[in-house]
């Protein structure tokens, strides 16, 4: 049996990330024509890169805890952790994290649901 996340939480967490961004009508624009929105951080979050591998270890040490919204590419073997803008800084001394300045910009697909890029279209 599938499970399915209720539609309010998705809507609400797509609403907020559209108001992170600052044009909301361009990045639901981006999202509508199948393409991701550019997003920059800075006082709404920030975000931490990390190895796949590495972010999915981290999950599994977590179990249900809650952990902040999280971004994976498969291909690129990458993850994206949004962070508290003020936690950030706690964080540029752990190995293997990269911690992104604010105004660095994450490639997001809308809340409900991820893109394949052209590349992996065509690979």
């Amino acid at each position: 049996m599938a499970t399915h996340l209720p539609l309010a939480p998705v809507r609400e967490g797509q609403d907020w990330l559209l108001s992170c961004a600052p044009d909301p009508g361009a990045a639901q624009r981006a999202w509508d024509a199948q393409q991701l929105a550019a997003i920059p951080t800075g006082s709404h979050w920030r975000v931490a890169e990390t190895p796949l591998a590495r972010a999915l270890e981290a999950l599994r040490r977590m179990h249900l805890n809650l952990h902040g919204p999280v971004l994976g590419n498969v291909r690129s073997s990458l993850t994206w952790w949004l962070l508290p803008p003020n936690l950030a800084d706690e964080l540029d001394d752990v190995g293997g994290l990269t911690v992104h300045p604010a105004g660095w910009e994450l490639h997001c697909p809308p809340v409900t649901h991820g893109y394949r890029t052209e590349a992996e279209t065509t690979a």
